[in-house]
């Protein structure tokens, strides 16, 4: 388990709490948000899966190598057992990872 995700991820859907702001706030708030730039990069939990990483970005290896991913997303591995480290290639389907 990744410390702290079970305290982020209670932080994140306490958030989206819509019936504690006015009906008229809503409507200001979604006009706020079309009018924000997206972000740089989304990292999406996935459970019992990856970690799915989409937008811009970089990755840099240990040794300060940069990683050209493939795509404009790429899924890191978070059982430790994909032979295409650090990316996710499956393995935890076989292994029943559920974390």
């Amino acid at each position: 388990m990744i410390p702290g995700l079970e305290h982020s991820k209670k932080l994140i859907e306490a958030a989206d709490i819509p019936a504690l702001f006015p009906a008229e706030n809503r409507d200001d708030e979604a006009d706020a948000a079309k009018n924000q730039p997206e972000p740089a990069a989304k990292i999406t939990f996935r459970e019992g899966g990856p970690l799915v990483v989409e937008g811009s970005f970089t990755i840099v290896d240990g040794a300060g190598n940069l990683i050209q991913p493939k795509l404009k997303m790429a899924s890191f591995c978070r059982c430790g057992l994909s032979d295409s480290q650090p990316f996710c290639d499956g393995a935890h389907f076989k292994a029943g990872f559920r974390k």
